[in-house]
């Protein structure tokens, strides 16, 4: 998952860099694709409810965005990308690196106590 947001963000970036719109239709098939792929591995259908409450997140927004971009993809707004890009992305983003934080300390402990024994 980081690391399709991790493509995403250099997409925007190279995309900035060579002067083309984030609205423009190329644009927004690319973006919308690496959008899709993120979604996908956020599914609320891949994520135990244990870590839907730990994690408070909109995880159900997520799939919604899947099947907008898979089923509904000429209905899809370039302002809706945009903002998805600019504001929601974010905050996954930060999320996840809490959790993989979260999962490393929980199994960097667990081998702590493993070898104390």
């Amino acid at each position: 998952m980081l690391e399709n947001i991790s493509n995403l963000k250099k997409d925007v970036k190279w995309l900035s860099s060579q002067g083309h719109s984030l609205s423009h239709e190329r644009s927004l098939r690319l973006l919308s694709f690496s959008l899709k792929q993120i979604s996908e591995q956020v599914s609320v259908n891949r994520l135990t409810k244990e870590i839907q409450n730990k994690y408070p997140y909109p995880w159900d927004k997520d799939l919604g965005l899947r099947v907008m971009i898979a089923h509904n993809y000429g209905n899809v707004k370039p302002l809706q990308i945009i903002n998805i890009i600019k504001n929601d992305i974010p905050q996954l983003e930060k999320l996840l690196l809490k959790m993989e934080n979260d999962l490393y300390n929980k199994l960097y402990y667990i081998n702590l106590d493993e070898s104390v024994n």
